[in-house]
């Protein structure tokens, strides 16, 4: 389809993405001490975030403090140098978890975004899968 419905017909599709979506998921990055996240990498973790308040099914239920967690980590390849001597302690991991949505809890205190993409150390369980 081409001409004016088909800008109306994706226009109507971008703002009902646009305003579902973000209340759905988040793209984290958790570190466990102080770091410059542009060049230490090994402390890092990146998540994927579900928020249940984004599913009207949880909405007004108290699990909608929860989220679902999909992450990757991956530890000891900034001392890892090839050597032949040199064990490999490098190693990859997947998880999944639950966790706790501090935006939504901290909402009423302080409203603010941060949260959409800082994932704060120890408000999750993992469930941790190593790839190597």
């Amino acid at each position: 389809m081409t001409g004016p419905d088909s800008i109306t017909s994706a226009g109507k599709w971008e703002k009902g993405f646009r305003g579902g979506f973000p209340d759905l998921t988040d793209n984290r990055l958790s570190t466990t001490r102080k770091t410059d996240v542009t060049t230490d990498y090994d402390r890092h973790k990146y998540l994927l975030a579900f928020k249940l308040d984004g599913f009207d099914t949880f909405r007004d239920t108290p699990l909608r403090y929860l989220e679902l967690h999909l992450g990757y980590y991956a530890r000891g390849y900034d001392q890892y140098d090839g050597l032949p001597w040199q064990v490999d302690e490098r190693f990859r991991t997947v998880y999944v978890g639950v966790g706790l949505n501090v935006g939504r809890l901290l909402k009423p205190l302080w409203d603010t975004q941060r949260f959409n993409y800082i994932q704060m150390p120890y408000t999750y369980a993992p469930y941790n899968h190593r790839l190597d």
